[in-house]
């Protein structure tokens, strides 16, 4: 198996979090403050699965084989990869670096055609000690972690250690009780097994590599890559690599590939002065049957002070290979430069000496209509073999974390096929900056990051707009501050050598003496040349440091902006024009994608006509804030590279953009909120120029279908059928077996949707026409499932009191599956019996509430109800629909006056009284009936809630 193991440049001495992007591999995902005007009782929260009330009664399906429905697996450096729930091989999974870990992760996966084969996230942070073999590569091996690993929160990892010298079993002991959180569960010969909690990974890893911090002479990133206490490697226990090998048949050939680059300034990388910092790129052959991927057997620095040339050597069979490299350099715009050096396509048929030469990148530039910075950004490939095979690869960073370059390839492939996106989620500038006196040149602040967002990254932002002089305040030291007044101004702060992090005792001694904020200068005035990486980060948002929180504004400039200021400063005063924008109020969500080669050109612009433009309201969900992970599939493309935007505060209206709009290409937009565990996923082809509205976490949601998406099935034909379509069939009978797994829908978006769900099977219930009650089986031994009469026969489905349905069932015959949908068993366990939507009467409704998710008291309002099927063709019509509301909780209920609308819904009129008068919320009931006799009968309690009128 290929694996990325690229060595990034220099860790500062405290890296930490950057925002995860999405990756999704393959298409499904799961995936809700009133003002008053008189006095009401409190108001009860609403279910967080739903108006309906379901929350207790909802399980997630899980991905095959495993448990739960979203899965967090924890690498053992302690940066996280987050799978959400789903069916069949499809799932989306997101690079989650935590505080104290690694601020790159490079994702790698692997298919053989039909199926996800590998999932490899390498964090920056590791991939010295695998090149140096001191790591085995497997660790971290991200379905071997899912599969065999604990995923929820309170995850061990299984690491086993091997020390030299002989050690004995105490001694092993010992040498492991030292490393945080490790509990020994065996010890054979040299090695000792642990179990590591999840929690404590990240201070694990540290104390194994040495990469503490706390080095008195030297910051970490000058430390060379190493194993504390004798250890002399690790791997995860149970689960080695190994290396892909010749048949014994074939005779194999010895390759060196020298990668050169002498165009950018030296600096460190692992102790070592370099011009880059080099991966551990793997020879892949794409000529042969299945995919093959053959790492060195050796590598070398062939110069020193600085290191400019790197050589890998290999040993393969004879064949059409692929050779990539993801590398990194730093320039002087304070910010670390992913690169990628591509060779798509070469024959090897004897030895074979290859030069590369890494000179020649080009910037990757995006234009857009308004004022953006990059909040999140992806850079991949992806290398499809002769036999459908295929391997991707993506770079992952965030906000002021680092810049895309790459090298363009001058040759299109002819065997399989390649291509290169990068991925982009743009937003408003989160702040600015320029010298207002004595002239006005344009500075380039950078925050943590582009929001004050969740307890563990919190900082505190400037406000508004502001003019304040700028004092030099030498390092900050209470000594600095003494000798200068910066009361209600900026302090303007060095940095200490290599030190990327704003000092807790630093920022409380500005505060203490009265600044209004501080301005952090990267410039290494100890050793010039190497001067620190942007973002500066709060020491705070390290493990064991949270509560050094200094509430006071900071940002970094670039190291040519520090030296303009401190020219200007050597002149007479200064003062600095600030502002803070606040939350976005638009987001670019943008996709470039070259096919067979890497263009010279990587200068991109989207004008609005390119665009599809969303204006979306984010209703409140009781959450401090929600997630977007929006991504995007190519026709050809198996492993694609997504964006983050995290910890939007709700509610909130936000101006999404997507694009350039091409006819083929497929969009997931998901919405997440960790807190809440409330999901929102759409599937979509957009068309140039389209404008929408969307609403998102409105209420109520209840139990149905997702829908059928033509408009994706056309785009890609045949791409999203049997294990990879859109969906998954609600309430299904495949064979005799009755699945009764749901979505969750609403009315005002029903392209959205939530799920899949099972229900709890102490709620659910299945009669037969007689009332008998049919019993429940178990699918992957905890949802209900019932078997049911080949025969035509009527049966009455409920989940506890409040839902109900009746409806009409037969063994399946072929070609009844609804179009876009597979179905449980053949997605989980290969079941080949043809598969049908059973025909039940499904309810959608659309409250109109406001961004609280309430309607107005004393009001009269009206509610949307939109009665659909699953199937392809509606099997009935519907011949009766009641709705009654209840402000009271459901004690009492008042019918609403019912009219049809020309596309099928209906509108229901009612009316709620003073708020005072009410419990807070509307409970809806709804009886519908259709021509074939089916029914459903629905109780929302407390659905949304009320607000006194405005």
């Amino acid at each position: 198996m290929k694996e990325n193991a690229t060595v990034r440049t220099r860790p500062a001495r405290r890296r930490a979090l950057l925002a995860g992007a999405a990756v999704t591999l393959a298409l499904i995902a799961p995936t809700a403050g009133a003002e008053k005007a008189d006095a009401a009782p409190a108001a009860r929260s609403a279910s967080t699965a739903g108006g309906s009330g379901l929350g207790s009664r909802l399980r997630p399906l899980p991905l095959p084989g495993r448990s739960g429905g979203e899965y967090t697996v924890t690498l053992p450096t302690g940066d996280q990869i987050r799978l959400s729930r789903t069916a069949g091989d499809k799932y989306t999974v997101s690079a989650v670096p935590t505080p104290g870990a690694g601020p790159l992760v490079d994702i790698r996966s692997t298919g053989d055609g039909k199926r996800t084969t590998s999932i490899t996230a390498l964090p920056m942070t590791a991939t010295t000690l695998i090149s140096s073999g001191l790591v085995d590569r497997q660790m971290f091996d991200v379905m071997w972690l899912m599969a065999h690993g604990d995923t929820g929160p309170d995850a061990k990892l299984p690491v086993t250690i091997r020390y030299g010298g002989r050690p004995s079993a105490a001694e092993l002991t010992a040498r492991a009780a030292a490393l945080p959180g490790a509990k020994v569960v065996a010890t054979k010969g040299d090695t000792v097994s642990l179990s590591v909690p999840a929690k404590r990974a990240s201070a694990f890893w540290k104390a194994l590599t040495g990469r503490t911090g706390k080095a008195a002479d030297k910051p970490a990133w000058a430390v060379k890559a190493d194993l504390t206490g004798g250890a002399v490697k690790a791997w995860l226990t149970g689960h080695q690599s190994t290396q892909a090998a010749a048949s014994a048949d074939a005779p194999t050939h010895h390759v060196a590939i020298t990668e050169k680059k002498t165009d950018v300034s030296p600096f460190l990388c692992n102790a070592t002065l370099v011009t880059f910092c080099g991966g551990l790129p793997a020879l892949e052959l794409v000529s042969g049957v299945g995919v093959d991927f053959f790492l060195p057997t050796g590598v070398a620095c062939l110069d020193a002070d600085p290191c400019d040339t790197l050589r890998f050597t290999y040993e393969v069979p004879t064949g059409i290979y692929s050779w990539e490299d993801f590398g990194s350099f730093y320039v002087k715009d304070n910010q670390i430069h992913e690169m990628e050096i591509a060779r798509p396509q070469f024959t090897i048929a004897a030895d074979t000496a290859m030069d590369v030469s890494a000179n020649g990148c080009v910037p990757v530039t995006v234009g857009t209509p308004q004022p953006t910075d990059v909040f999140s950004s992806g850079f991949e490939s992806e290398r499809d073999t002769a036999d459908g095979s295929w391997e991707s690869s993506v770079a992952e960073v965030s906000y002021g974390a680092a810049r895309f370059e790459a090298q363009p390839t001058t040759t299109p492939v002819t065997v399989g096929t390649f291509h290169y996106s990068t991925v982009w989620e743009l937003g408003r500038p989160p702040v600015t900056m320029s010298v207002s006196a004595p002239h006005s040149p344009v500075l380039h602040p950078t925050y943590p990051r582009y929001a004050n967002t969740s307890p563990t990254r919190w900082f505190a932002r400037f406000t508004g707009r502001s003019r304040l002089p700028l004092v030099a305040a030498g390092y900050g030291t209470t000594a600095d501050l003494a000798k200068v007044d910066v009361r209600g101004k900026l302090a303007f702060i060095r940095l200490h050598q290599g030190d990327d992090i704003a000092d807790s005792a630093v920022l409380r001694n500005a505060l203490d003496a009265g600044a209004a904020g501080v301005v952090f200068d990267p410039t290494d005035y100890e050793a010039p040349g190497f001067d620190s990486q942007l973002p500066v980060l709060p020491l705070w948002w390290w493990p064991g440091e949270e509560t050094t929180k200094v509430d006071i504004p900071f940002v970094a400039i670039t190291s040519a902006d520090a030296k303009e200021l401190n020219g200007l400063l050597a002149k007479g005063p200064v003062s600095v024009d600030l502002a803070d924008s606040g939350t976005t109020p638009y987001l670019y969500n943008l996709r470039f994608t070259a096919e067979e080669k890497i263009p010279g050109s990587l200068s991109h612009s989207v004008t609005d006509r390119q665009l599809t433009t969303i204006t979306t309201d984010y209703h409140d969900n009781q959450a401090s804030g929600i997630n977007l992970y929006p991504s995007s599939w190519l026709p050809d493309e198996h492993f694609t590279g997504g964006t983050s935007y995290e910890n939007l505060p709700t509610p909130a209206r936000t101006v999404q953009y997507f694009g350039p709009i091409t006819p083929d290409l497929v969009w997931l937009r998901d919405t997440q909120s960790g807190q809440t565990a409330d999901y929102r996923v759409a599937i979509d082809v957009f068309t140039r120029g389209d404008t929408r509205t969307e609403e998102v976490f409105d209420e109520p949601r209840v139990p149905g279908a997702a829908l059928p998406l033509p408009d994706v099935l056309a785009a890609q034909p045949g791409k999203w059928t049997g294990i990879n379509s859109p969906a998954a069939c609600s309430f299904c009978r495949q064979g005799d077996t009755f699945y009764p797994f749901t979505y969750l829908t609403v009315g005002s978006s029903p392209l959205l949707r939530d799920g899949p769900y099972g229900f709890d099977p102490s709620e659910t219930h299945l009669y037969r026409e007689d009332g008998t009650e049919v019993p429940q089986t178990k699918f992957l031994n905890q949802f209900p499932v019932y078997k049911l009469s080949p025969d035509k026969a009527r049966y009455r489905f409920t989940v506890g009191g409040d839902l109900s349905w009746t409806f009409t069932s037969s063994r399946p015959t072929s070609g009844a599956q609804p179009m876009g949908t597979g179905c449980w068993a053949a997605l989980y366990l290969g079941d080949t019996d043809p598969c049908a939507a059973d025909p039940m009467l499904f309810l959608r409704y659309n409250a109109y509430t406001d961004l609280g998710n309430a309607v107005t008291a004393p009001a009269g309002h009206m509610l949307r109800i939109t009665p659909y099927y699953q199937a392809d063709t509606a099997p009935a019509r519907v011949t009766s629909l009641k709705v009654w509301t209840s402000t009271d909780g459901g004690t009492t209920w008042k019918q609403a006056i019912i009219h049809g609308n020309p596309d099928g819904s209906y509108t229901a009129m009612y009316s709620v009284p003073l708020l005072s008068a009410t419990d807070g919320h509307v409970s809806i009931k709804a009886q519908a009936t259709d021509s074939a006799g089916g029914t459903v009968s629905q109780v929302l309690p407390d659905a949304y809630a009320l607000t006194g009128t405005r």
